[in-house]
């Protein structure tokens, strides 16, 4: 599995992996980077879509990521 360019990724509420980098502003220090399970949320949780991700009982956006690939497959027993 290769990182593909986020304009290429699944708009149908499945999750994938995405990653984001975050500018240092008031709440962090200096810019940082992260992988993280996300989803393309069409405004069910919010009140406009975005790439988020389930954060226990809710959604929490994840920001602007610029890249996704494929969840892999889990193990096997």
């Amino acid at each position: 599995m290769e990182w593909q360019p986020i304009e290429t990724a699944p708009k149908d509420g499945r999750e994938i992996l995405v990653f984001t980098t975050y500018k240092a502003d008031e709440f962090y220090n200096e810019d940082f980077s992260i992988v993280q399970i996300g989803f393309w949320d069409f405004g069910h949780d919010t009140s406009d879509p975005m790439w988020a991700r389930p954060a226990g009982w809710m959604t929490t956006k994840i920001g602007n990521p610029s890249h996704w690939m494929p969840l892999p497959k889990p193990p096997t027993a």
